[in-house]
Order: structure tokens, then C-alpha cells, then sequence
């Protein structure tokens, strides 16, 4: 399904040029600040909202680590090689919408969208975008459908989550019963409102939390490597330079989203005592 959403969108860029829809003055001046346009820092800010879901696909793999084979090796080629290619495509394919539609004319982000169908394929195009995101939405559900409930299925198997989701599908030998909650909470985020505000909820802390885990690094035994540790300290600050950026742009879904993370907490000592999660931690550990 991925591949075929990769496929797409390059046949989408193809064709924009083969058609010579691409006029290059579009583009062009590049350091213009058009009239009504938000300051710099809140500008770039809310490009790193939508941005940021394009590529915050990338440390999912390694919820999967468990399913791959010679993980040392195959890991780190899936978060180099991943990254690469979605920020190959993502540049391309911005490069073209900018370049066919010129941005003085479009008034929204569903706007932009049909105004570049329209330009390349005439009165189907709409019809012809909104095929190519089912397809590209269906690629990522299918994608976070294997990742997600792995963390549901890893903290049920050590105290951490009703102990009832880290059962295996007798037929299927996957964490159905964490799948199936997966789905559940993603209904509910969506009827949170618009997709731009989701984002908005979600991108904060899960930039927060990946300074966190990284963090992590030095309170355990030194890693092996060279970048070891100007790696992790350039990652902390970065994502500290893109919280703070999202702060600027729109601090209250941020810190609502922050808010429902850190329920957990309470919740959590309400489901499962801690003499459960210590018994439960136990029995796994003599089986």
C-alpha cells in the first residue's frame, strides 16, 4: 500500500511536468513576505505542524523491532532509507503544487488541493486528488495499524496495561485485542474536530516525548558509537526548537494535548494497582 502511495504521488509530479503545468515563476521571489502574511517564527511554526506529520511516521519502525529480522542491521536502514525517501517525495511534490498553483490565489489547504486537481486534470480532478489520498490515508493506517498496538501489547506484557491486551490472536499470532483499541482511541481523536486540529493536539507531546526517550541515553549505559554524545544532544535541542516554535503558533491545543498525555498517570494507578503490576511482572518473569 505504501509503495503504491510513493507511486502516486511521483506519477503526480511526472505529470505535472510532462503536461507543463510547472511554471518556475510561481516559486519565484522565495523570500517575498506576501500582505496578511504571519510573522516569520509563527509561519514556520505552523509549516512544522503539518510538515512533521509527513515524516513523524519514522521512529514507528522501531515499535516492530520484535517482527525483524536482524534488527541491528535492518533498523537503521529503515529509519535512514525512510526518511530519505519521504523527504524526496515531500519536497518534489511541494515544489510541484507551488509551482502550478501560484500561492497568491489559493485561500485554504482544501482549496489548494482542488485548484491543483483542477489545473492538471480539467473538471475530474478533485475526483482524481481525493483518490490519491484515500490512498496515501490508507498507506499510514496501514502502517500505525502494525506499530501502535505493539506499546499497548509490550506494556500489558510488563504491568504497565490491563493485562488482558497482551494476548496474542490464537489464529493470527497478533495483538488483536490492542489492535481493536487502537481503532476505538482513533475514533475518538478524530471526533476531536478538523484534522489540522488533531495535529495540533498530538504533535507537541509526541515531539516532547521523543527529547524524552532520547534523553534516556545518558542515564544508561553509554552507547556504543562515535556520534555518542553530540547525536543526542543535537536531536534534544531541535526538538526543543520545534516545541517552542509550536508553542508560538498555538499553545492551547498543545498543551491540552500535553494535559490528556499526563491523564494517563492517574488513570493508570486506577486500572492497575501497583501490587498488581508488580504480581503481574512477577509471573511473566518465572513463566
Amino acid at each position: 500500500m505504501n509503495l503504491l502511495k510513493i507511486a502516486l504521488l511521483l506519477l503526480l509530479v511526472v505529470w505535472a511536468f510532462v503536461s507543463q503545468h510547472v511554471h518556475v515563476a510561481n516559486l519565484l521571489p522565495l523570500t517575498e513576505r506576501r500582505p496578511g502574511s504571519d510573522p516569520l517564527a509563527v509561519a514556520i511554526a505552523g509549516g512544522i505542524v503539518s510538515a512533521f506529520f509527513s515524516f513523524g511516521g519514522w521512529w514507528e519502525a522501531g515499535k516492530i523491532a520484535g517482527d525483524v529480522r536482524n534488527p541491528q542491521r535492518n533498523l537503521p536502514l529503515a529509519f535512514v532509507g525512510g526518511v530519505s525517501v519521504v523527504t524526496v517525495v515531500y519536497l518534489l511534490i511541494s515544489g510541484v503544487f507551488l509551482s502550478v498553483v501560484p500561492i497568491g490565489q489559493v485561500a485554504s489547504d482544501t482549496a489548494f488541493v482542488a485548484q491543483f486537481g483542477s489545473a492538471l486534470f480539467g473538471q475530474s480532478g478533485s475526483r482524481v486528488l481525493s483518490c490519491c489520498v484515500l490512498v496515501c490515508v490508507l498507506g499510514g493506517i496501514a502502517a500505525l495499524t502494525m506499530a501502535a498496538p505493539r506499546v499497548v501489547f509490550a506494556m500489558s506484557l510488563k504491568g504497565s496495561f490491563l493485562p488482558s491486551f497482551g494476548k496474542l490472536s490464537p489464529q493470527f499470532g497478533t495483538p488483536a485485542r490492542a489492535i481493536l483499541l487502537q481503532t476505538v482511541l482513533s475514533l475518538l481523536v478524530l471526533s476531536l474536530g478538523a484534522f489540522d486540529r488533531v495535529l495540533s493536539f498530538i504533535i507537541f507531546s509526541a515531539v516532547l516525548f521523543l527529547a524524552l526517550t532520547v534523553a534516556t541515553l545518558f542515564w544508561q549505559q553509554r552507547p556504543a558509537g562515535r556520534w555518542y554524545p553530540a547525536a543526542p544532544i543535537v536531536f534534544i535541542v531541535c526538538c526543543i526548537g520545534i516545541d517552542v516554535l509550536i508553542l508560538l503558533h498555538d499553545p492551547i491545543p498543545a498543551l491540552i494535548g500535553v494535559g490528556i498525555v499526563l491523564a494517563g498517570l492517574p488513570l493508570r494507578r486506577l486500572l492497575i494497582p501497583a501490587s498488581s503490576s508488580s504480581e503481574l511482572v512477577s509471573q511473566r518473569s518465572e513463566s
